[in-house]
């Protein structure tokens, strides 16, 4: 379970910040939200996901509302104005929930594993450049240096001068 706290860490957001989006996200939340110790609200794995999705949108430039609206729209659920949806039976909607938030999962995953191996690419990128500037330094320093003496020179011949 996720607390208020453990979502401010993660995503680095005030708890101010975090609590404004459960209350955005609550129409979609609320089989996913409890409350523990103290009224502490605490999260499931999939209302993590959800949270998680919802930053994911918002790093896109989408407000928080319209954040909201297009994830409704993605599980399928409706959602109009805040207003979560009226009248809907849970039997009739498991299978297909689980199904979407399958789907959610998969393509979050995804997206996470195109954006690593994009940092992956430009950091095998970066290591091969950074190599060929050594190895360029290297053979600078090389034929800087005087080249090595080949006579033994005793300790003490230094002084004898």
């Amino acid at each position: 379970m996720w607390t208020i706290k453990d979502l401010t860490e993660r995503f680095s957001l005030t708890e101010k910040q975090v609590r404004t989006r459960l209350t955005a996200l609550d129409p979609l939340l609320s089989s996913h939200c409890k409350t523990g110790k103290q009224n502490a609200i605490l999260l499931d794995d999939d209302g993590f996901k959800l949270f998680e999705r919802l930053i994911h949108i918002e790093k896109q430039g989408i407000t928080t509302k319209d954040a909201v609206k297009q994830m409704a729209d993605e599980l399928g659920k409706p959602y109009e104005n805040g207003q979560s949806p009226q009248g809907q039976t849970q039997a009739g909607n498991g299978q297909a929930e689980v199904k979407q938030w399958a789907e959610l999962a998969i393509a979050t995953l995804q997206e996470r594993i195109n954006s690593l191996e994009r940092d992956k690419a430009y950091l095998q990128r970066q290591v091969e450049e950074l190599l060929k500037q050594l190895q360029d330094k290297d053979t600078k320093l090389l034929a800087l240096m005087p080249p090595a003496s080949t006579q033994k020179r005793r300790w003490w011949d230094f002084w004898r001068r």
